[in-house]
């Protein structure tokens, strides 16, 4: 099996640029550069060149290093079809389900549409992780600016199959702002608790909380948890609402959390 090393930078206030190494190859790709100048200092640092560009979706804190990575590295940019006349310069498209080569590994494009349309996770099927940009976060997602609960939720539950194990790379550090608020939905979730704690030590000690797993969101992240029945008691909804609907209330409570 293949198993790609990851490198999370901070970038912007509070994103991350992932870059990504195929050992067997020596294949190098950056997902979501959000910010000019940070992925070319890293890459530069280790004689690097990065062939692949990944853009989980359009928005300006996940594509502005691109050109600069175009022109210096001459690497390939790929988003999902849908963003293909939102970003620019796009050099290939990838549409639900296809594949892409990267050495020994295979890379899925999954169409996520909730935080925005043309929103896209790229699998690593082999190695076991996912970029998950702004769809899912530690214990948290996106909100929706372009689509509906109905699509977010049929997006989290896409995520939601893969094996428990994945290890997920998300594009912002917000797991311990999550937490907070889902120690409110969920007080007596030891795992939940837990978690929070051990947020809380990485990041007073500059460290990232990321990546989590697939299971650790099940077990920890309320967006994922819309349909347990318990959640509907909690949320004073009917046993009969839709799973869609008790996580469109989440989403509103969060919003207004802040």
């Amino acid at each position: 099996m293949s198993a790609v090393e990851v490198h999370l930078l901070p970038a912007n206030k509070d994103n991350y640029v992932g870059v990504v190494r195929e050992p067997g190859s020596g294949l190098v790709l950056v997902v979501d550069p959000g910010e000019k100048g940070v992925a070319p200092e890293f890459l530069a640092a280790r004689g690097w060149r990065p062939s692949l560009i990944l853009n989980t979706h359009h928005h300006w804190d996940h594509v502005n290093g691109n050109d600069e990575l175009r022109s210096g590295f001459q690497a390939q940019l790929i988003a999902s079809a849908i963003d293909g006349a939102k970003i620019a310069n796009v050099d290939r498209v990838l549409s639900d389900g296809e594949r892409l080569a990267f050495g020994a590994e295979t890379i899925r494009a999954i169409a996520v549409p909730g935080h925005t349309l043309g929103h896209t996770a790229f699998h690593f099927e082999n190695s076991g992780l996912v970029f998950t940009g702004d769809t899912l976060f530690g214990m948290g997602c996106g909100r929706l600016f372009e689509g509906t609960p109905e699509q977010m939720w049929g997006s989290l539950r896409r995520l939601m199959g893969l094996p428990d194990e994945t290890r997920v790379y998300c594009g912002h550090e917000y797991t311990l702002a999550n937490a907070r608020f889902a120690a409110r939905i969920e007080p007596d979730n030891e795992a939940i608790t837990e978690r929070t704690e051990e947020a809380e030590r990485l990041r007073g000690g500059n460290q990232p909380t990321l990546p989590s797993t697939i299971g650790q969101e099940k077990r920890t992240n309320p967006f994922l948890r819309a349909g347990r029945t318990d959640m509907r008691r909690r949320l004073n909804l009917p046993e009969s609402a839709p799973d869609s609907s008790v996580f469109a209330r989440l989403r509103e409570m969060k919003d207004d959390w802040g």
